[in-house]
C-alpha cells in the first residue's frame, strides 16, 4: 500500500481508497504521501471510520498537510457524518495550535 503512496501520483487515490475498509491505516499512511485535493477528501471521509484508530491517524496525517486543507476541513464541518465533522474540529484546533 505505501507504494502507491511514495509514487504520489493521484491517480492512486481511488485504488487506495478502496482498500480503506480491508487496510485502514495502510491506507490511511499511503494517502497522506499523495499531495492534492483527490486525497485530502478521502482521507476527511476517514475521519468517520468505523475503526476509532484510522480517525486518529487521519487526523494526524490531516494535521501536516498544506494549507489547502483548511478550506476542505471548514467544508467538512457541514458533513452529514458527526464522526467526519467532530475529526475536522479536532484537526482545525491542532492546527490552530501549531
Amino acid at each position: 500500500m505505501s507504494s502507491l503512496g511514495r509514487i504520489g501520483d493521484a491517480r492512486a487515490v481511488e485504488s487506495i481508497a478502496d482498500v480503506l475498509e480491508e487496510d485502514g491505516r495502510g491506507a490511511i499512511e499511503a494517502l497522506g504521501m499523495i499531495e492534492g485535493p483527490e486525497a485530502t477528501v478521502v482521507l476527511i471521509r476517514a475521519l468517520g471510520h468505523i475503526n476509532q484508530s484510522v480517525g486518529a491517524s487521519t487526523q494526524r496525517v490531516l494535521e501536516n498537510r498544506g494549507k489547502s486543507t483548511v478550506s476542505l476541513l471548514v467544508q467538512a464541518l457541514g458533513d452529514l457524518d458527526r464522526d467526519v465533522r467532530n475529526g475536522a474540529i479536532q484537526v482545525l484546533k491542532a492546527r490552530a495550535h501549531l
